[in-house]
């Protein structure tokens, strides 16, 4: 970074995003030219219009809980829409992961409404993510046993493995294809790269945002600050090894805008084969 400074590659930036953007764009281009593979975080540099502020949060009170859980309650636990379309094909359009211990009940009964489908589309072209609890909790209803999904994050309190088989869970052996766009990102990305990796599903949409962001944050000043990976990460047995700054590519790439259509297409095309 001293060396980029002192060649002038910094001066011609026009504010400060600007700025955060092109040193992290240049520690992922070092990084890789020095053999970090692509996909793993490093680091990255973020601008904040409004101060950092100093030192850890305050600890939630129960009120504060409370109020949170109630909230997320009353927005259905992000699931937008719940749906069978036509020839049996189950919809699921989930805009983030809440809480895993708040959401249970909420996220079994919508699980249960498509559980009797021939295809399942999950989309996720606007989840920016959330608790990694609740995308395992959702992958275990797609899989016949106990299966590893990878977690960046050194000593993650996720569990490594899916709670599967689902008990009365019908989802296990049918299609499943998730919708995706630039805007899926964090927990979202975890959850579609886990399935990609198993060959589990079939994506379609929008390589995904590549924001994996799993190290530590540091506060530089009060617009500045940088999340820096300081342990080593996981072993990670697939090969690609992560989604940071790369993003997900889909199996079928189309725009936002096509990728319900085109999943409908497709899940409707394998449901005519197997009869």
């Amino acid at each position: 970074m001293l060396a980029f400074e002192k060649n002038g590659r910094y001066e011609s930036v026009r504010n400060d995003t600007e700025l955060a953007a092109r040193i992290t764009d240049d520690i992922y281009k070092t990084s890789g030219a020095i053999g970090v593979p692509a996909g793993a975080f490093v680091a990255d540099v973020v601008h904040s219009a409004r101060p950092i502020p100093e030192g850890p949060p305050p600890p939630m009170t129960a009120e504060m809980r409370e109020r949170n859980r109630a909230s997320i309650v009353g927005q259905n636990c992000l699931f937008q829409t719940i749906d069978t379309l036509p020839r049996h094909i189950g919809y699921l359009k989930l805009d983030g992961f809440a809480e895993a211990s708040v959401c249970q009940e909420i996220t079994g009964r919508a699980l249960a409404a498509v559980n009797n489908a021939d295809a399942l589309i999950v989309d996720l072209r606007d989840n920016g993510g959330g608790f990694g609890e609740s995308a395992l909790a959702i992958a275990g209803y797609l899989f016949d046993r106990p299966t590893f999904l990878y977690d960046p994050r050194p000593h993650s309190r996720v569990p490594s493995h899916t709670a599967s088989p689902i008990f009365g869970s019908k989802l296990a052996d049918k299609p499943v294809y998730i919708l995706t766009s630039s805007r899926t990102q964090s927990a979202a990305e975890y959850f579609v790269y886990n399935l990609k990796m198993l060959k589990r599903v079939t994506i379609v949409g929008e390589r995904t945002a590549g924001k994996q962001h799993s190290g530590a944050f540091h506060r530089l000043d009060d617009h500045f600050g940088i999340g820096i990976q300081e342990t080593a990460p996981p072993d990670n047995p697939y090969p690609v090894k992560g989604w940071e700054i790369i993003g997900i590519e889909p199996d079928v790439a189309v725009s936002r805008a096509e990728a319900l259509d085109v999943a409908r297409a497709l899940a409707e095309s394998r449901s005519r084969r197997s009869r």
